[in-house]
């Protein structure tokens, strides 16, 4: 049985701390912001390499041979972002100048994906939706 294209079965919530600790990501009710540097400051890849054998239990085979062979810094932050959306968090990203050297942000936030904001979307579009028709309208 699967959950979603890349997971068996959902990730443990304690599988899911050990991993944002691995990303210095310690209050899980905040927004939390990391670049590349502070993961190689704070050894993410290493501590991720040793949770990977009990991440692979969870992935599709053909999704853990592809995303858990050979980790490196951005294969970390692919399979963060692919175990914080099971657990209704978006890891977004942020590029900025400093001293002239273009960094990445990535930013966690809580996923407010609700269906009172698809509405607020549609009506953003200008578009209706009645039971068998769609009504657009042009400004």
């Amino acid at each position: 049985m699967k959950i979603n294209q890349l997971f068996k079965i959902n990730v443990p919530y304690e599988l899911f701390i050990k991993l944002c600790n691995a990303f210095g990501f310690i209050n899980l009710s905040e927004d939390y912001t990391f670049s590349k540097l502070d993961l190689d400051r704070i050894n993410t890849l290493e501590m991720v390499n040793n949770l990977k054998d009990e991440l692979y239990q969870y992935y599709i085979p053909c999704k853990a041979k592809l995303y858990l062979a050979n980790l490196d810094l951005n294969k970390c932050i692919t399979l963060f972002r692919q175990i914080l959306r099971l657990n209704n968090k978006v890891l977004s990203s942020k590029q900025k100048y400093v001293k002239h050297k273009k960094i990445t942000f990535y930013i966690i936030k809580k996923n407010d994906d609700d269906d009172d904001d698809n509405d607020n979307m549609r009506d953003n579009q200008h578009m209706v939706v009645n039971n068998d028709h769609v009504v657009l309208s042009f400004s």
